[in-house]
């Protein structure tokens, strides 16, 4: 059998595959990747939703891709976030902490300069939070032993252009992952539960969800 030498020939499709438009299919896999890293969401169902074009994605431009967003016009106001998280532990390891007992030393000193410590560095953090210059941080943990559980809220203030919930958000998520890490010797069991923002004031919107998670 005499074999036959198939020849590629340039259709229509390859011909036009120049160098620019390689570079314009490379920009376009780039903001779906960044429209997906920011929303969790493909680029294509934004766009068939009109998602794209709201206002309430401020932190994605029209084209999908992500940014931090311009505050430069907004008033300056004092501003105010509360947080609020639980962590769940068997009663014993509550009693060690109390006493003491745990090697680790002083779980609720450490975990509130921890919170401390997180809030400053949100922006380190949390890709697109600006940086602030925070004029409080306030931690505060208690326990609550009819649940098993230690309460931990955290107050961010500030006198600027964007709000401080991401930072009380920041805080109580690392205050309570040191308490974890100084009481895990002791207690595989523990959970993070229920960490949410529990007040937000100033700027242009407002929020209030105190009467949640206090009693459950």
């Amino acid at each position: 059998m005499r074999s036959r030498k198939l020849e590629e020939k340039p259709g229509k499709d390859a011909a036009s595959f120049t160098p620019a438009a390689t570079v314009s299919l490379v920009s376009s896999s780039a903001t779906s990747l960044q429209a997906t890293f920011a929303t969790g969401y493909p680029l294509s169902f934004l766009k068939s939703r009109n998602i794209m074009s709201k206002t309430r994605f401020t932190h994605l431009r029209g084209n999908g891709e992500a940014h931090m967003v311009d505050v430069s016009d907004k008033d300056i106001t004092k501003r105010e976030a509360v947080a609020r998280t639980f962590i769940e532990m068997q009663a014993d390891t509550i009693t060690q902490i109390l006493d003491g007992q745990l090697q680790k030393g002083d779980v609720f000193a450490v975990a509130r300069v921890a919170g401390i410590q997180a809030a400053k560095k949100c922006a380190d953090l949390i890709p697109l939070c600006h940086p602030l210059m925070l004029t409080k941080i306030e931690v505060d943990i208690a326990v609550e032993q009819a649940h098993n559980r230690i309460r931990i809220e955290s107050t961010c203030q500030l006198l600027g252009k964007t709000g401080v919930e991401m930072e009380a958000l920041t805080s109580v998520s690392v205050a309570a992952l040191c308490i974890y890490d100084m009481c895990k010797a002791v207690d595989k069991q523990m959970k993070i539960t229920s960490t949410q923002l529990i007040n937000k004031t100033g700027g242009r919107s407002t929020n209030s969800q105190q009467t949640n998670n206090t009693t459950n």
